[in-house]
Parts: structure tokens; C-alpha cells; sequence
């Protein structure tokens, strides 16, 4: 090698290298190298890092669109800082969150006095707080920062609606002498905070009372009282679990009030996280059974553009079977819906009419009234035309007219998905009572096959509106109600005898069911080429996947699942 490539390997990236080197002369460098300025030989070469550092930043890929612009207009941004952590480990909780506190507080050492920290969070990798340009450049090139996104605020989004998702009903239901009405489970509200003063919530704050615990995210106390002017998060955690004058989807359910909006309604999306993360931290301690958020950022979205700055709070809780329930948005969209609902973890819920209300009704889709729907005729079970809806929405509950709990010991009645939601969380809670050891995947399985079907005359999509007696009694593995409640089976994909294993007798079943009579407990099994029929196709299917290397058998495989898209001719059921 000669000797200027020699020198000029040497260089590098260095910022300052003192040369004496007579009559040095200029060379060249890789396009992204730094520029060397020298005035006369032997002085100190400066190499200036970036020259157009900021401008650098603005398409960082770690940086989210708007940061850069922000911190030049305004010399800082609040933001939230998400860390590159893939050591989770749900039978080493603990450890995991050890190891966590080390990797977040390595990051944070090397940050500036001027870097302002708002949360630090226990189970998710990542921090929030305000920074300046210089500790925005330090983040952009972390290795152990995997993204910078920036702190946005979201916004919040029962008389009939009880006995319309017969959950009235499912109250009576009795296993082992007691009755299915929320006993033993925990339903945590992000909201606005929770009037515990109320009757009907228990009256009380504390662990003998019925909100049992709680932390204010908005001014970092422990006291989750509801200051909103149209009591919100109390609203939500009545239709959840009142008891009283009026009674709530799962009445006996404990509640936890996670207060992470101001009194005007604005949230956050770091005291959000901070909320999320307060939940999952708790659970074990405090038995937490699903999480229940009517926030929104009024966006319209699918899965291809669906934000993921929360994503991995949501993502965490579900991996620890912490079911996260979120109202779609009101703002009319007929194909997307709004975040964080369009989370692919996250259960979207979008909201139905309880009852016929006499008339038309307009409703306003923004503060002001400039935009607005009417739905022409009301009745139960019919799509509000300001619900967000599309192809990935889950579920649907009763969101208009539902009155429940408010501040100062009243009643009142309000609309909209975030209405909707705790209606779903609380179905949750009823049939985490009934089975406790359900997993995720199972719980919404249960609550889109036993759900009544509801179609948006908005865009034609046909969605299932939750019936909490069947999802609850489906819920007790093993039950069906010929001809009133039919109950989904797990099963594995290509296993078409039914005997947990994939071999040639499957094939062989398939055939005989075809051509000799025979018949097939579960034909989702059958189908293994999930094209939703049943007929020669899959038995070849299946011969390849066990003679051909290389043919894989669709989901669910090789554990046991369901198949939420499956034909109805199809599902497999008890």
C-alpha cells in the first residue's frame, strides 16, 4: 500500500489529528468522508464532523418527520426515545427489567445536562423528555437508540346497552356457585382519571375500595382524580364496572385509574406510554386483566400506514396476556380507523346504536361542528355514521346513547367509540372470570366468532358486535348450546383426523370425507391450504407438506390456534 493510502486509512473519521508532515497536499476522500482544512504543515488538521449536521438530522431515519424542524424553530422537542432491546423474557420478568434500567441509564449517561427527562419506563425500552439539537444528534447516532419519535398529544375520545350484549344475562350465569359478574378480575382505564368518590365506583380509593389503585401521569402524583369537564375517564369506568343505580358490563370487576389526560382532554403520548407501562409493571401485583384506552389521534389509517410510536408498550402487554382495548375514533372515516386501534396488537372497537331513538341523529365529528354525519333512521345494533371503520377493524359494542357514571356523584349519557370500548374490557373481565388461564389470541377469537353481525351501510363491511353471554360462556372450554351458542375449537392446520399429529392418514381422512362419506370433526383442520373449501387440492396439499421439503402448512401450525377468517361452513366448533 502506498504511503498517502497508508495516512489516509489512518484518518479515517478522526475529528482532530495533529500532523507534521512537510509539504503535505491535499487528497481525496470518499464522498462521506469529513473535509480537512489545514492552513501550513505541521499544525493541527481540524476535521469539521458534519458541517450541515442539523440539515443531516432532518432525514435521519431514526428521527421522526417534524423533530428536526421543531428543535430548529424552537431550540428543543419533547420526544420519546424508543431503545433497541430484544432480551424479553416473560419467565424473567424481573431480570429483564433489571437489565433494562442499565441500558436506558447507559443512554441517558450520555446525554447533556440540558437534556430534560420526563418518564423513564420500567418495562419498555425507552424514555421521554425535552431535547436540544446536540443530544439529538447524539441519539441519532446511538446504536442502542432505535427510533425518536415525537411527543403529540391525543385526545378522549348504559341503561340499554347492557341487556343489548346480553351481559345482563351472562351475570347470572353460575360456575362453581358463583356468579359470571367480574369477581377477581382488574380492568384498567387510561384516561382522564376516575371520580373513586362516586357511589356507584365504590366510593373510596384504595385496596378495600373499588378503584383499588392509580397514578396521575398529567401532574405526577398519586392521586388519579377525574378533573375532566366532561368526565371521561369516569364515563368509561362506569360502563366498565359500575355498580349501583346503574350497572356496568363486569359489576364486581376492581378498577385502576391510570390518569393520563388533562381536564381539557389532551393526552400526552408519553404520560400514554407512561400509563401503559405503569399497567404492565403492576400487573402480577395488582392481577390486572385487560387494559381499556378511549384516547385517539384522530388519524385515518390502515395497516400499511398505521403509526407505531406505542407500539411496543402494546406489543408488551399482550406478549404478557394483558389484553389492550381501544376505541377506533369518531371522526366518520368509512376506510381506515384512527390510533393507536390500528395497532395490529391492539383490539379495535367501533360503535353501534343501543336502541331506536326516536328520529334521526347528527352528530358533530370535530370541537366546532364544521364537520358533521347524520344517520337518517336509529336502531339497535345500527353503525353510527361517526364511527371509524374499516377491513381491520375487530369488533363492535354499543357507543350511542349510554349513560353511566360522571363527576359529583351523577349520571349522564354520552356517544362514541370511546364508549364502546369499555364495553368490550369489560367483557374481557367476565370471561377472564369464567377461564383465567385464556390467552390473548383466544379472547379475541371468542369475541369475533360469538358476536352478532353488524354491517356499516357507510361502506358495506360486515363486523361482529359482542354478545358478552356467549363470548363468557364459550369462554368454559369445551361448552356449546346446540342451535343458540355455537363455540369455537382450536385446532392445527392439515390435521385432519383430529389426533394432534400430521401424517399420511390425513390425507387419506380428507379423501374418504370427499369421495366415501366420511365425515370430519373439524373441517378448518381439513382445509390445508386455507382456501375456504374442502376438496382434492388439500389432500395433495397435505402429501406435500409431508413427502416435499419445503411446503409449510398456513396457521395454525404446528401449535393449536383458530382461523378468524375462515367460512362459517368452515369454522370449527364444539
Amino acid at each position: 500500500m502506498k504511503y498517502w493510502d497508508k495516512l489516509k486509512e489512518k484518518l479515517g473519521r478522526a475529528i482532530y489529528i495533529p500532523l507534521a508532515i512537510a509539504g503535505l497536499s491535499s487528497y481525496a476522500l470518499p464522498q462521506d468522508s469529513p473535509k480537512i482544512n489545514y492552513s501550513n504543515p505541521g499544525a493541527k488538521i481540524e476535521i469539521s464532523e458534519k458541517q450541515n449536521s442539523l440539515e443531516q438530522l432532518s432525514i435521519n431515519s431514526k428521527i421522526e418527520s417534524g423533530i428536526f424542524e421543531k428543535v430548529k424553530a424552537e431550540g428543543y422537542a419533547r420526544v420519546i426515545v424508543e431503545l433497541n432491546y430484544e432480551g424479553f423474557n416473560k419467565d424473567k420478568f424481573k431480570e429483564y427489567k433489571d437489565k433494562l434500567v442499565d441500558k436506558e441509564d447507559r443512554v441517558l449517561s450520555k446525554l447533556s445536562d440540558s437534556f430534560s427527562l420526563r418518564f423513564k419506563y420500567k418495562t419498555i425500552p425507552g424514555f421521554a423528555g425535552k431535547v436540544d439539537v446536540k443530544d439529538l444528534e447524539k441519539l441519532s447516532r446511538d446504536s442502542d437508540v432505535k427510533a425518536v419519535y415525537a411527543d403529540r398529544v391525543l385526545h378522549t375520545n348504559l341503561t340499554e346497552s347492557i341487556p343489548l350484549i346480553n351481559a345482563d344475562d351472562t351475570h347470572n350465569i353460575k360456575v362453581n356457585s358463583m356468579g359470571m359478574n367480574g369477581d377477581g378480575q382488574v380492568i384498567a382505564v387510561i384516561d382522564t382519571g376516575v371520580d373513586y368518590t362516586h357511589p356507584d365506583l365504590g366510593g373510596c380509593f384504595g385496596p378495600d375500595c373499588r378503584v383499588i389503585e392509580g397514578y396521575d401521569f398529567v401532574n405526577n402524583d398519586s392521586d388519579p382524580m377525574d378533573d375532566s369537564v366532561d368526565s371521561h375517564g369516569t364515563h368509561i369506568a362506569g360502563i366498565a364496572s359500575a355498580k349501583g343505580v346503574i350497572n356496568g358490563t363486569a359489576p364486581n370487576a376492581k378498577l385502576l385509574a391510570v390518569k393520563v389526560c388533562d381536564g381539557d382532554g389532551n393526552c400526552d403520548s408519553s404520560a400514554i406510554i407512561a400509563g401503559v407501562d405503569w399497567c404492565i409493571d403492576k400487573k402480577d401485583e395488582l392481577g390486572t386483566s385487560v387494559i381499556n384506552m378511549s384516547i385517539s389521534n384522530d388519524g385515518n389509517y390502515n395497516s400499511s400506514d398505521c403509526p407505531t410510536w406505542m407500539d411496543s408498550s402494546i406489543d408488551r402487554a399482550v406478549s404478557l396476556n394483558l389484553p389492550f382495548v381501544a376505541g377506533a375514533g369518531n371522526s366518520g372515516f368509512k376506510d381506515g380507523i384512527s390510533y393507536p386501534a390500528c395497532s395490529s396488537n391492539a383490539i379495535s372497537v367501533g360503535a353501534v346504536y343501543d336502541a331506536n331513538l326516536g328520529g334521526s341523529a347528527t352528530i358533530c365529528l370535530n370541537s366546532d361542528c364544521t364537520k358533521e354525519c347524520t344517520d337518517s333512521t336509529t336502531f339497535a345494533d345500527k353503525v353510527a355514521c361517526f364511527s371509524n371503520c374499516s377491513s381491520d377493524l375487530d369488533l363492535m359494542a354499543p357507543g350511542v346513547l349510554i349513560k353511566s357514571t360522571v363527576r359529583d356523584n351523577k349520571y349522564d349519557f354520552g356517544a362514541g367509540t370511546s364508549q364502546a370500548a369499555p364495553h368490550v374490557a369489560g367483557t374481557i373481565a367476565l370471561m377472564k372470570q369464567a377461564n383465567p388461564n385464556m390467552e390473548h389470541d383466544e379472547i379475541v377469537e371468542i369475541l369475533k366468532t360469538t358476536g352478532k353481525s353488524v354491517t356499516d351501510s357507510g361502506n358495506g363491511l360486515t363486523f361482529p358486535r359482542i354478545d358478552a353471554l356467549a363470548a363468557t360462556f364459550c369462554s368454559l372450554e369445551g361448552q356449546s348450546l346446540e342451535g343458540i351458542i355455537q363455540c369455537p375449537k382450536k385446532f392445527i392446520r392439515g390435521d385432519a383426523n383430529n389426533d394432534k399429529n400430521i401424517d399420511i392418514s390425513d390425507p387419506i381422512k380428507t379423501l374418504f370425507h370427499l369421495y366415501g362419506g366420511l365425515k370430519i370433526d373439524c373441517m378448518d383442520a381439513a382445509d390445508s391450504n386455507d382456501d375456504g373449501n374442502i376438496d382434492n387440492s388439500d389432500a395433495i396439499y397435505s402429501l406435500n407438506f409431508i413427502f416435499r421439503e419445503g411446503t409449510t402448512l398456513p396457521a395454525p401450525y404446528p401449535k393449536e390456534g383458530y382461523d378468524y377468517n375462515s367460512p362459517d361452513g368452515l369454522k370449527c366448533i364444539y
